[in-house]
C-alpha cells in the first residue's frame, strides 16, 4: 500500500505489483521520487512565506491609517505653530 502511495505521489500509473515493481527498478526512481518531495517542501515554504507577507500588509495597511489619523489630528496644532514662527520671524527683521 504505501508503494501504491508513493507511485501514485511522483505520478507514475500502477495497476499492479508487477507494475509496481518495474516502476521501483528504474534507474531514477530514487532521484525523480526527492525530486518531487522536494518540490512538496519548496511550495509549503512558500505558502508559509506569502501568508506571512500578507499578514505584514496588512499590519502596514494598519500601521499606516494609524499615521494619517494620528498626522490629521496634529496637523490644526502645526499650522498655528508655523503661522507663530513666521510671524515672529517677521517682527524680528
Amino acid at each position: 500500500m504505501a508503494l501504491e502511495g508513493i507511485c501514485m505521489l511522483i505520478g507514475e500509473p500502477y495497476t499492479d505489483w508487477k507494475s509496481i515493481r518495474q516502476i521501483i527498478m528504474k534507474e531514477n526512481f530514487i532521484s525523480h521520487y526527492c525530486s518531487k518531495i522536494g518540490i512538496i517542501t519548496e511550495l509549503e515554504t512558500l505558502k508559509e512565506e506569502a501568508a506571512e507577507v500578507q499578514r505584514k500588509m496588512e499590519e502596514t495597511d494598519t500601521v499606516m491609517a494609524e499615521v494619517d489619523r494620528v498626522s490629521q489630528q496634529y496637523l490644526p496644532l502645526s499650522t498655528s505653530c508655523s503661522a507663530m514662527y513666521f510671524t515672529l520671524e517677521s517682527l524680528n527683521q
